[in-house]
């Protein structure tokens, strides 16, 4: 088996980072379009992967 195709061992995975592990969570850096500097885009504290995604309401039968 290639080393391409092995299991890459990640032990949690999710759609958002838990509170008592937001530390381990970047702070995503994006270019800014007129002076092309980088700027903070999204902090792990309150950023969009600090919390649980919105579920889809079901609708009624």
């Amino acid at each position: 088996m290639s080393a391409s195709s092995m299991p890459l061992g990640m032990t949690d995975t999710g759609f958002h980072v838990p509170a008592e592990k937001i530390d381990r969570l970047p702070t995503l850096y994006a270019p800014d379009p007129q002076p092309g500097e980088f700027l903070a885009w999204d902090e792990p504290e309150g950023g969009r992967w600090s919390k649980p995604p919105a579920s889809p309401r079901r609708q009624p039968d």
